[in-house]
């Protein structure tokens, strides 16, 4: 084919990867056999492999390539078996090139593609390119015409320095602790108390005694470390963060080291979805996610929506949106068990064991006071759920539905028209005239608990 553009080296580099675990394993065993020639042996060999894997994915790279052909993107890849996949630009969804500082410093650029049409596996399509040719190429797929800010986040990059430095103190404090009751716990005596274990429960108890906290609070101490990377991370990539609303697209881009650029069809968006999370209820701010097609925008937020503003700044996004009403459920009849026996099964699980340490284990109370504290949270989400958890679809407008799940509340608006529903009833929901709802919307799926059944038989699909 005439005119075939190559991929950028990086694609030989994404090739290997898949295969490095191979040149591992002769290292492994050596190590694991602590012989010193054995080693040199397996050096030599896993040299050996990375010169062959490196030797093949040159030659999967050199007549890959990509080419614009009549309007449309053709992609050729294989060596003796030729594929070639052409894809017209209105059968792309959604884009998003890729940056991060590595990439950035050999001039390469990671562009995924995710299609219309989303089965119930989606598939994106992943290319490595030169930086210019890929915010061409993006140009050429999903051209902006014309950049009308819609979203620029004021004070975020204050607000998760407070944050960072809030988790950062009280991760700190948490280690501190965790060190301090590490050190308490001598490798000698634990031996013996180990020993002591082994030969009745009263051993074991006082094992328990001494090994209990140092675990919880090392445990807290990790979870604490998470968050603060979660926070850090989404710092990163709120640097810098723009929205732009054009009238065939939705542009997104920042962050400050892994540079993003997504460019959404704003026909192509199955559904927007809002969460409110913890801190979204206590800052008064939620974010707002965009899906389209196979793209399922979860890691990206597309922009923070305060609830006093009202649904405006949600209409400018996309014209269409609505809210799910506060109650689309009435609620005689709805099962409390069908929201409450998980959660509730956790708390007094969790509140057993916290009320039997202030008695026999002291130093394990606070540990599992906050793990009582943290299943509570669950259960008041859970009962929100029982009152809110709804769908509702008025005529003229698109389908709406609230849940929740875990921590979060979620408020859907559909756009798709491709959805199809399932449901099913136990026995005491057959006698309350209620059954239980799953609602698949281009790959993704909602499920609603104790929804009446009329109504949920007559959802237009």
């Amino acid at each position: 084919m005439t005119g075939l553009r190559r991929f950028h080296p990086a694609y030989s580099v994404q090739l290997m990867r898949r295969w490095l675990a191979v040149c591992l394993l002769p290292l492994l065993n050596a190590l694991r056999a602590f012989d010193l020639a054995a080693f040199r042996a397996a050096l030599w060999q896993e040299g050996a492999l990375l010169l062959a894997l490196a030797a093949a994915a040159v030659l999967l790279w050199l007549p890959a390539g990509w080419k614009l052909e009549q309007g449309s993107l053709v992609i050729c890849r294989g060596l003796a078996a030729r594929r070639t996949l052409r894809l017209r630009p209105e059968e792309i969804a959604s884009l998003e090139i890729r940056e991060n500082p590595l990439s950035r410093l050999f001039g390469a650029a990671q562009m995924t593609l995710y299609p219309r049409r989303s089965g119930p596996k989606p598939k994106s399509l992943s290319l490595w390119l030169p930086r210019r040719a890929a915010h061409e190429l993006a140009e050429t797929l999903i051209p902006l015409r014309e950049e009308r800010p819609l979203y620029v986040p004021t004070r975020a990059g204050r607000l998760y320095l407070v944050l960072l430095t809030a988790n950062g103190l009280v991760t700190g404090l948490l280690a501190f602790v965790s060190v301090q009751r590490s050190d308490q716990l001598a490798a000698a005596e634990l031996k013996r108390m180990w020993a002591a274990a082994m030969q009745g429960l009263i051993g074991v108890e006082r094992l328990a005694q001494r090994v209990l906290p140092v675990g919880l609070s090392w445990l807290f101490t990790l979870m604490g470390a998470v968050w603060f990377v979660g926070i850090a991370g989404g710092f990163l990539r709120s640097a810098g963060y723009r929205v732009y609303r054009g009238r065939a697209v939705i542009l997104a881009r920042g962050g400050l080291l892994t540079l993003r650029e997504r460019r959404v069809r704003p026909g192509c968006v199955t559904s927007a979805e809002v969460r409110i999370t913890p801190l979204a209820r206590l800052l008064g701010r939620c974010l707002v996610y965009l899906r389209a097609g196979a793209d399922s925008g979860d890691d990206t937020p597309v922009m923070v929506w305060r609830m006093k503003d009202g649904v405006e700044p949600l209409r400018r996004l996309m014209p269409s949106f609505r809210l799910p009403p506060p109650r689309p459920e009435p609620l005689t009849g709805r099962s409390l068990p069908a929201f409450l026996a998980l959660p509730g099964i956790l708390t007094a699980v969790v509140a057993v064991g916290w009320l039997s340490s202030l008695w026999r284990l002291p130093t394990a109370s606070l540990p599992l006071g906050v793990g009582l504290l943290l299943c509570l949270g669950l259960v008041a989400v859970a009962l929100e759920g029982f009152f809110c958890e709804g769908l509702r679809h008025e005529p003229g407008g698109p389908p709406t539905l609230c849940f929740t799940k875990r921590y979060t509340r979620y408020l859907v608006c559909i756009f798709s028209p491709q959805r199809s529903a399932r449901m099913y009833q136990t026995p005491f929901s057959m006698q309350q005239g209620r059954c239980h709802f799953k609602l698949f919307v281009s790959g993704c799926r909602y499920r609603l608990r104790s929804l009446r059944l009329w109504p949920a038989r007559h959802v237009h699909l």
